[in-house]
């Protein structure tokens, strides 16, 4: 009998709530939309196969309450009805995604020709040049094997033996020898270290003024790597032809203690005015300014070494714009007097692996090194309008 009362009771409440629910209306509608987007591009020449995959999931989810009015509750200013429901579980947000070559513009084109319009400036580029180190051996049209430290704060000592071209990229190697060997750098001082890095740079084969030039390549990481992609102008040295830094970055820790320097990108310039003598060119006279950007991930412990990425910048008559995978994250102007002749006249391109140096810090000075490394380099293009 006692089951039958409260069995009969908790129909009844029940009832009641259920009818409480369909008279107030309580309504409740979880919306999600998932998109996948999975994009695959190939790359074929010479024999040689380059394939790349990057697949981004996004999901979105739309929560809605809502009385049988149409109001939102606790919106009239009257006393709201309230209705248990279980609680829903709603993500938080992710952490952002990490950057990657994939989504930078025109990665996979590869046609002299081929056009493509700047995020920056809305201006359409069209392909003029692009290597992508398909074959065995560096393309000796484009570029040179340079021996020679362009600073002479640099501790390794750059060797043709660590310029190596297979399976359609280009590698130069950052090496802890066994034996030592005497460099030179470009001021003329001797050194002698059991480093050794590389270099090579287009000086006398291909020149340019304007455009954007890009790299896509994975870098190396840890203390003492100092890779870059860079320019120099053809007329005078340097600094009255001007450099533009499209990057560097210098990996492992720093002696005021920041972490993790492998994700984080410095670009920049530096010029001097046309009439400085040598005795003030590379003191009062030289002038240098740029950015630095970190990659989401590098508070996480994430390296621009575990991803390629395409490193660029966009030069017009007016600016330098520098981006990481299409994310523009300096602008400087060129207008001041001072640079008319660094940043209007033709550039040639270098990539080197340098290891070391008062800004890089020695190997195993602040963190531990990490032996062998390499810069790994997929293709570099110039886009001109």
């Amino acid at each position: 009998m006692k089951r039958i009362i409260l069995t009969s009771i908790s129909i009844v409440l029940v009832l009641v709530m259920t009818s409480s629910c369909s008279l107030f209306g309580g309504k409740k509608t979880v919306t999600s939309q998932t998109a996948s987007e999975t994009q695959t591009v190939s790359q074929t020449a010479k024999g040689d196969t380059k394939t790349d995959t990057d697949t981004t999931s996004v999901t979105q989810s739309t929560l809605t309450s809502q009385n049988a009015a149409g109001t939102t509750a606790g919106t009239t200013g009257k006393m709201a009805t309230a209705t248990t429901t279980k609680p829903t579980t709603i993500k938080a947000p992710t952490d952002p995604p990490p950057m990657s070559a994939l989504v930078a513009l025109g990665h996979n084109i590869k046609t002299i020709g081929a056009t493509v319009k700047s995020p920056n400036t809305n201006t359409t580029y069209k392909l003029v040049f692009i290597d992508d180190f398909n074959g065995t051996a560096l393309n000796s049209d484009n570029w040179t094997v340079f021996t020679k430290n362009y600073n002479a704060a640099e501790e390794q000592v750059n060797i043709p033996e660590n310029i190596e071209v297979k399976g359609g990229y280009l590698y130069i190697h950052g090496k802890k020898e066994s034996v030592s060997r005497s460099g030179q750098a470009t001021d003329g001082s001797w050194h002698t270290s059991n480093y050794t890095g590389g270099a090579i740079n287009s000086n006398g084969k291909k020149t340019f003024q304007f455009g954007r030039i890009e790299m896509k390549a994975k870098m190396p990481y840890s203390q003492g790597m100092w890779p870059a992609f860079w320019t120099m102008g053809v007329k005078r040295g340097w600094p009255w032809g001007g450099e533009i830094d499209i990057v560097e970055m210098v990996g492992g820790n720093d002696q005021w203690n920041n972490k993790n320097r492998d994700g984080q990108v410095h670009s920049g310039i530096h010029w001097c005015r046309p009439e400085a003598t040598s005795d003030t060119a590379y003191s009062s006279d030289h002038k240098s300014t740029g950015g630095e950007f970190d990659i989401p991930e590098r508070y996480m412990g994430g390296k621009l070494a575990d991803d390629y990425h395409v490193f660029g910048v966009e030069w017009t008559s007016t600016s330098m714009m520098f981006y990481l995978d299409d994310v523009m994250f300096k602008e400087i102007s060129i207008t001041d007097t001072t640079m008319r002749e660094a940043f209007f006249q033709k550039h040639f391109m270098i990539i080197n692996l340098a290891i070391g140096g008062s800004w890089a810090g020695s190997p195993d000075s602040h963190s531990k090194t990490v032996w062998p490394q390499k810069l790994m380099v997929d293709w570099v293009k110039v886009w001109q309008k």
